[in-house]
């Protein structure tokens, strides 16, 4: 194209810019992507911070997290401030409390649950020294049943060491 006065002309514009306007046009376009994920990232690695408004959408919301956190349970480590406690115990002052006791104590009766109490623990005792006696008893006679036995079957093999051979 030349540069003219044609070409500038207020006339030329007009009816190019008519013919456009008449004209659809439709252009396709096919964006290449390759490298867009790494640009988009090292462009927002720059940013300190941004401001976002946002506008809650609220309604129900607790209702919700209610019921979402309805019988889960959470556990929370508790570290209590133990600083001055005792002195806080100690500053507290209990309102006056009158008790009434009955002193007269059934002094028999306390000496017959006793002396019951006694008889219970002889006979319990006597009862444990019967077992003992019987268990000696069977221990003895499972000792000396062992022995006995490892006499018969002792052989040239197998000698009793308090068995001397006078053979």
């Amino acid at each position: 194209m030349t540069e003219g006065p044609e070409w500038r002309s207020p006339t030329l514009h007009r009816q190019i810019q008519r013919g456009l306007n008449a004209t659809a046009l439709t252009v396709r376009v096919e964006p290449d992507l390759r490298r867009f994920d790494a640009q988009l990232l090292n462009g927002l690695r720059g940013i300190d911070s941004l401001n976002v408004p946002v506008v809650p959408y609220g309604t129900g919301f607790e209702e919700r997290l209610r019921a979402l956190l309805a019988g889960i349970e959470i556990p929370v480590r508790v570290v209590p401030d133990l600083d001055d406690f005792d002195a806080r115990i100690r500053a507290h002052r209990p309102p006056d409390v009158t008790v009434r006791a009955n002193v007269d104590v059934d002094s028999d009766r306390l000496t017959r649950s006793l002396a019951r109490l006694g008889g219970i623990a002889g006979r319990v005792g006597g009862a444990l020294g019967g077992l003992l006696r019987l268990g000696a008893i069977g221990i003895a006679a499972a000792a000396a049943a062992q022995g006995a036995g490892r006499r018969a079957d002792a052989g040239p093999s197998a000698p009793d060491p308090g068995v001397r051979d006078t053979g």
